[in-house]
């Protein structure tokens, strides 16, 4: 497991706890000592319209099912997972169910441990996400496994504006719609995909 995640830490370069996505990782000493001064997230575009209306958001999405091709332990099938990973995310936070999301992150992923803890806190708070599903619009292979068993993915991201509202429906927070560029680790582990990292990036120089 050790040397799988830290074989994914160095081709996560300078990820970030920020956003939708987030670096993944057992040791912050590690990412600290191979990666340079974190930056923000790529936004490459964001919705000038700060209010949109509550009817146009999504209260409500199905539990994504998983493709066929996530039944193959190969490049085809770690695309695919990186895919229902993705609305999966989405899900997620609409419904508050995190039942889908534990079963298929790995339990070092700091990441996906935010992803939970937001949900947990939403519930805590009787607060719930409106909007906001993430739309996976380009997909391209960068790595595949050679001593680790890590596929490696850089990708382009669309979320949806979304509100937090309160739990009598008030609108506490907004957010515009952005498209962000990302990378996403996943390895096929005791015959399932999981979800080793996802997080923004930039190049070392």
């Amino acid at each position: 497991m050790g040397s799988r995640l830290l074989a994914a830490r160095h081709a996560l370069i300078s990820l970030v706890l920020v956003g939708s996505l987030a670096a993944c990782g057992d040791d912050a000493e590690v990412a600290a000592t191979t990666a340079p001064e974190p930056t923000a997230p790529t936004a490459t575009e964001e919705s000038s319209d700060p209010t949109s209306s509550p009817t146009a958001l999504a209260t409500a999405v199905p539990l994504p099912v998983m493709p066929p091709e996530m039944a193959n332990n190969d490049a085809a099938g770690a695309e695919a997972a990186v895919g229902y990973f993705v609305d999966l995310y989405g899900y997620t936070k609409l419904s508050r169910d995190l039942s889908s999301w534990i079963e298929v992150v790995d339990s070092d992923c700091v990441f996906c441990a935010s992803v939970t803890q937001s949900v947990e806190e939403l519930v805590a708070e009787d607060r719930s996400q409106v909007g906001g599903l993430l739309r996976l619009e380009k997909i391209v292979l960068i790595s595949e496994p050679s001593e680790s068993d890590t596929y490696l993915f850089d990708t382009v991201v669309r979320q949806e504006p979304f509100e937090i509202r309160s739990g009598e429906g008030a609108s506490i927070e907004s957010y515009g719609e952005s498209v962000t560029t990302g990378r996403f680790a996943v390895s096929y582990i005791d015959g399932r995909w999981r979800l080793l990292a996802a997080g923004t990036h930039s190049s070392e120089e």
